[in-house]
């Protein structure tokens, strides 16, 4: 019996991994599509002036990284802990940060994650949602 439980955990274990590891870049596709809508968040804060564009105060995937998911925990709860590690990618001055949708193969789960666009120059928070 000890060794049904044993082997069972590793393979679950397993199952997980493999899942997991692959969730924490983003995906061509999703990079395209960032690159592509990030145009509207310029065009929309076009009157918005910043004093220095060549400022920058979130300069590191770390610090955006803890700045989000301090925005996020707050807006939505400890469910974002669940959501680690987070996906990062900086396309022209923005911080897209996107949380990872972790399944376990044969458990069903609904939601979806986290998304947060901060602009780096000011800390700005551009976009916020939480869903698919």
């Amino acid at each position: 019996m000890n060794k049904f439980i044993f082997l069972s955990a590793i393979v679950i274990s397993g199952f997980i991994e493999i899942s997991c590891s692959k969730a924490t870049r983003f995906t061509q596709d999703e990079i395209t599509y960032y690159k592509n809508n990030i145009q509207e968040y310029d065009n929309t804060l076009k009157n918005y002036n910043i004093n220095n564009t060549n400022q920058c105060l979130i300069k590191t995937e770390k610090c955006a990284v803890n700045i989000a998911e301090s925005i996020l925990l707050d807006n939505y709860g400890n469910s974002i802990l669940k959501q680690r590690p987070f996906k990062i990618i900086l396309i022209n001055n923005y911080w897209i940060i996107e949380g990872t949708f972790y399944t376990i193969p044969f458990v069903a789960r609904a939601g979806g994650v986290a998304k947060i666009i901060i602009d780096k120059r000011d800390g700005r928070i551009i976009k916020m949602i939480h869903g698919k």
